[in-house]
């Protein structure tokens, strides 16, 4: 994710307190539902357009839409800066298609002339990803460029693999392939030494890309295998990406035996946890060995509601080994963890009740 300068971060946030007086009011986002409408506006006012695509069907959208969109430092920067615009994909699917949206939530920052500037996927209920969200928005809006501003970039600095990379990613992001392959093949085949430095960062672009395809899921392998024998690299999230994709196309050990060999390397890793307990869980499935990553997972320093949801799973396999008093003591530590979380608590009494 691009991180703006501390300069530009604490300005942002400063225009946000100063104000919050005057925009006392606006306790919600003044959303648009009309496309068009929005690009008046934006045109109008000289504004980017904020643009979330959601669907009723999806839960990680419904998590987006309650509890980050209605944040008041997140509701004040928009309805300030930007032009908010809702789109449910169901609804206008030929908006969608338009801009490629291949999963949702997907918010994407749009100019008045319609073209993207960037866009961040991915839905969640915890203040971290809150925090990654006002943050990337921010950046997006105040510095973001769009892939034709920075080929006019690229032409006035033709040999500067930065910018082609940036290119490439957006090319990525935006579902166009083949000219991403140009300037990935563009940096390798000219700027070798570069392409060297950066072979991990291009390989994690190239297998998020496969990976957001369901239907091609598997292409990503390759790439991630290769991240897999950089040394310098981290790897963590290759170890569970290329996991996560034998569990979903029933090569149910090879991702077990992958996450093991990622544990090895990264034992307090939390996602990598959290997805190895997951398929324990879902398949019932080395039971023990998940129980142990998850006990030592929850002894390191980390965010407090993955911690919260790791002590949840190891009272799921507690309960599976049929050993019900451990089980409600796991339960109990999630939910000291994260006292708001219903699910943790409706676990509870259906433990009781049992």
């Amino acid at each position: 994710m691009k991180m703006r300068s501390v300069v530009n971060l604490a300005i942002s946030f400063l225009f946000i307190f100063i104000n919050s007086e005057l925009f006392a009011q606006d306790d919600v986002i003044h959303w648009i539902a009309d496309y068009d409408q929005a690009v008046a506006q934006a045109t109008g006012t000289n504004k980017n357009i904020f643009a979330v695509f959601t669907s009723e069907h999806c839960h990680p959208c419904q998590l987006l839409k309650k509890h980050i969109l209605t944040k008041p430092e997140i509701v004040q920067y928009v309805n300030e800066r930007m032009i908010p615009l809702a789109i449910d994909i169901d609804v206008n699917p030929t908006l969608a298609t338009t801009y490629r949206v291949q999963g949702v939530p997907a918010t994407i920052i749009i100019r008045a002339t319609k073209e993207e500037v960037d866009r961040f996927v991915g839905g969640d209920d915890s203040n971290e990803f809150a925090d990654d969200y006002l943050d990337a928005i921010i950046s997006f809006n105040e510095q973001g460029k769009t892939i034709n501003e920075l080929e006019e970039t690229l032409r006035l600095d033709p040999n500067n693999p930065n910018i082609m990379l940036e290119i490439m990613k957006k090319y990525f992001s935006q579902a166009l392939e083949q000219k991403a392959f140009e300037y990935k093949n563009m940096i390798e085949n000219g700027y070798q030494d570069f392409f060297s430095q950066h072979k991990a960062e291009i390989y994690y672009e190239i297998a998020e890309f496969y990976d957001n395809d369901w239907d091609r899921r598997e292409l990503a392998i390759p790439y991630l295998n290769e991240i897999l024998q950089i040394q310098d690299a981290d790897r963590s999230k290759a170890y569970y990406m290329l996991a996560d994709i034998y569990f979903t196309t029933e090569k149910v050990n090879e991702g077990f035996d992958v996450l093991e060999k990622g544990l090895v390397i990264y034992p307090n890793d939390l996602i990598m946890n959290v997805v190895y307990l997951n398929e324990c869980v879902d398949t019932k499935l080395r039971i023990d060995q998940g129980i142990g990553y998850g006990l030592a997972a929850v002894q390191s320093e980390g965010n407090n509601g993955v911690k919260a949801y790791l002590y949840y799973l190891i009272a799921r396999l507690y309960e599976i080994k049929t050993n019900k008093p451990e089980a409600v003591r796991m339960i109990d530590k999630a939910i000291e963890l994260d006292p708001e979380k219903e699910q943790y608590k409706q676990y509870k009494k259906i433990l009781l009740e049992s």
